[in-house]
């Protein structure tokens, strides 16, 4: 059984949507948000996430990972990957976002302290991100930095 970090996994998803990124721009499949022009990104980004993040980090007593690219009111009943930032804000991971360059920020959604109710939504550079795992239980969220899979 091999074991993961979160920053490595997300780094690896990140550097897959970069490779992939010019050869569907060649074909019309834009992936910054003011090109976009259809779903096809959309979907693909988010077959990325399940791929390398989804399908390891749903544990069978946790609630189910939050979608990719949603933004949803509250993660109360949602496991997801926490992206905090300098300010060691809890951000629940959304989407990347280009800003100067290709997927170097991420999108995260601002969680409320115990309610994980959504009350906004910040960029963080990709590098100023630390990434970790959250387990979402009826008991509370149980916060971890590695995947074995």
């Amino acid at each position: 059984m091999d074991s993961y970090s979160a920053a490595s996994l997300m780094a690896s998803m990140r550097e897959a949507l970069q490779a992939i990124a010019p050869v569907l721009d060649r074909v019309g499949v834009r992936h910054r948000p003011a090109e976009a022009t259809y779903d096809g990104w959309e979907d693909l980004e988010a077959q990325v996430f399940r791929s390398v993040i989804g399908e390891p980090i749903e544990l069978a007593d946790a609630y189910p990972l939050a979608k990719h690219g949603f933004n949803l009111e509250s993660y109360a009943e949602l496991s997801f990957v926490n992206v905090a930032d300098e300010g060691a804000h809890q951000l629940a991971f959304v989407r990347f976002h280009s800003m100067a360059e290709s997927f170097d920020s991420v999108i995260g959604a601002q969680l409320q302290p115990g309610t994980l109710v959504v009350t906004g939504v910040t960029i963080v550079p990709f590098d100023k991100a630390h990434f970790a795992f959250c387990a979402n239980r009826r008991d509370g969220v149980r916060s971890f930095k590695n995947l074995s899979y």
